[in-house]
């Protein structure tokens, strides 16, 4: 590399993600400390990226955690997120919670589609309340995306 393109060198600029995106993450952390502030970041879909993204993500969260910064990440992905996060870093599974979000009981699922429904000024027939609640089986993804 030329001793020009060094010098234009900046953070978080390595094309290495592994490397990179830790930075950026540690020097947002360290932003939002000085600034007596936090930061979470909201991922949908974390079972989606390549290996080396999901390695990157979790290094950088696990450095994160180790210097006790205010960033905080919420993911949202499929039940294998836990055993992909494994495989990726091994101690990816010591270090975030997995909980499990399941299907809706009967009543919290009606609730979920008829209260939408309602906030609009209108209302759901029950034979069609019923049948949405037997097809979705409760997931509130599918409960939400019907109405």
């Amino acid at each position: 590399m030329s001793r020009a393109r060094a010098e234009e060198r900046t953070a978080a600029d390595s094309g290495n993600l592994e490397i990179d995106l830790p930075e950026l993450l540690l020097a947002i952390g360290q932003a939002a400390k000085a600034a007596d502030s936090s930061v979470a970041l909201l991922v949908d879909e974390v079972q989606y990226p390549d290996a080396e993204g999901l390695r990157a993500l979790i290094v950088a969260l696990h450095r994160i955690a180790q210097r006790g910064l205010p960033l905080v990440l919420f993911g949202a992905g499929l039940p294998p997120v836990a055993a992909l996060a494994g495989e990726a870093k091994s101690y990816a599974e010591r270090l975030f919670d997995y909980p499990a979000i399941g299907a809706l009981a009967d009543d919290a699922a009606r609730r979920a589609v008829r209260e939408p429904i309602r906030d609009e000024g209108a209302d759901i027939e029950a034979e069609a309340l019923d049948r949405i609640v037997a097809v979705t089986h409760g997931c509130p993804y599918f409960a939400n995306r019907i109405t």
